[in-house]
């Protein structure tokens, strides 16, 4: 399976998170017959009401028999926009079914990283400390309930709040 114009991430296969080798930024998934895997991906630097993207199976006699596709992306204010963010951390994927990876993408702010997520109706769940090293952070919230969430990022000085989703 292959998307044009974008990377995705693997969310589940079979209702399960992916292996380690799937994880991260992918171009194509291996999809065996019958199995069902769950994709999620963000464009955001293109969208147009009338040029679409491509999805497609690279067995060209399965795109011949309806393995293909095509979808618009909508132009901002037509859907679900972020919140303030200030850019010093990446989250992936998201959304996701509990396992989430942080990164910070400032190399020069140092210190233990901590985390904490918030939701309107329960106690912060402190996630941290963690090691000062610029690597991904794999936070695990498969046990909590699905909703919306925000992502405090604290580190030295510095401090972001990103949105996360945790769905079914």
């Amino acid at each position: 399976f292959h998307i044009h114009g974008n990377h995705f991430y693997i969310l589940t296969r079979e209702g399960n998170p992916p292996p380690a080798n799937e994880q991260g930024r992918k171009d194509v998934v291996l999809i065996p017959p019958q199995e069902k895997v769950q994709l999620i991906t963000k464009y955001e630097t293109f969208c147009d009401s009338m040029m679409p993207y491509m999805y497609h199976c690279h067995n060209l006699k399965h795109e011949d028999m309806g393995m293909m596709g095509q979808f618009l992306v909508q132009c901002p204010g037509s859907g679900v926009t972020e919140p303030h963010e200030h850019g010093s951390i990446s989250v992936y994927p998201n959304p996701s079914m509990g396992m989430f990876n942080v990164q910070w993408l400032m190399a020069h702010v140092l210190g233990e990283k901590v985390y904490e997520v918030v939701h309107e109706n329960t106690s912060p769940l402190p996630m941290g400390p963690h090691s000062g090293t610029n690597q991904p952070v794999r936070i695990d919230l498969r046990n909590v309930p699905c909703g919306v969430y925000i992502l405090k990022a604290e580190r030295g000085i510095s401090t972001t709040v990103q949105k996360i989703v945790i769905g079914q």
